[in-house]
């Protein structure tokens, strides 16, 4: 089975042209980009299409909708982002969209209501994604994020979601969750669930902080033996390398992807 790689757009900074991406991602062996709501403000969808057509690419991911926790006008304007990311990714054919829920630090809400609250978002949500035929993947987000970006914070957690809401798949980011206990288990068993696996690896740059992502074969994480885990437990969605700009301390975005890219194949090659 051929491991399919994609290159995720967070990697660029905000003035970097997205067609340079797209041809630094083409380049690199990819044959998807994961894209961000930017493009939205660029692009009207046939327009963007046409162009990746151009460059044979497809998109992975578009992200992101959800952060159900905001309060008043900011909750309406993030529902209307919601509907108009669905329907964009419809016509562009993404492969998934990325669900964020949101941090409880805006709403001052507590994490078991919050908790509560979340299921009730995620299936209205997916009554609409069902309407125009796109697939949500519900990101796990690592516990230190809770009170800023994601309340569902464990593979149990997701998978007790998933098991109320049919047509919801999970998005795994190793970063999020390569700590988790059942992140072998759950790739073995429930791959059928998994709408995109986001691959990179950690390095920890100061004590007592978050760590930061690095290429695939830098770091804490053993990326070669989740990767292969997926590919031998039949997994055959893309591979999104994701990493953010702030991320690479001062490489370029072209060095980057060339180097997470050979690495990624050197695993494909059990090199």
């Amino acid at each position: 089975m051929f491991l399919r790689l994609s290159i995720n757009q967070y990697i660029c900074p905000k003035i970097y042209p997205t067609e340079k991406f797209f041809g630094e991602a083409k380049s690199s062996g990819a044959e998807a980009v994961g894209l961000n709501s930017d493009v939205l403000k660029k692009y009207e969808s046939k327009k963007l299409k046409s162009i990746l057509k151009n460059f044979e690419l497809g998109v992975s991911s578009l992200n992101s909708v959800g952060y159900f926790f905001y309060n008043n006008s900011k909750s309406l304007n993030q529902l209307n982002k919601n509907l108009e990311l669905i329907q964009y990714a419809s016509e562009i054919e993404a492969q998934t969209i990325c669900i964020i829920t949101g941090g409880i630090i805006d709403k001052k809400i507590s994490v078991e209501k919050a908790r509560n609250e979340v299921t009730d978002h995620l299936s209205r949500l997916s009554e609409i994604a069902k309407k125009y035929g796109t697939n949500l993947g519900l990101e796990i987000i690592h516990p230190v994020e809770l009170p800023f970006k994601g309340c569902i914070n464990s593979i149990k957690s997701a998978l007790d979601i998933i098991s109320i809401i049919p047509n919801l798949n999970i998005i795994i980011d190793f970063f999020h969750s390569w700590w988790d206990p059942d992140l072998l288990e759950f790739i073995e068993k429930y791959t059928h669930k998994i709408s995109l696996i986001q691959f990179c690896n950690i390095i920890e740059l100061q004590n007592n902080l978050k760590p930061s992502r690095e290429i695939p074969l830098d770091g804490l994480i053993d990326t070669k033996m989740l990767l292969n885990k997926a590919k031998l437990s039949g997994y055959n969605n893309f591979f999104e390398f994701e990493i953010f700009y702030k991320d690479l301390r001062g490489r370029s975005v072209e060095k980057i992807i060339k180097k997470a890219s050979e690495q990624f194949f050197k695993i494909h090659k059990y090199e």
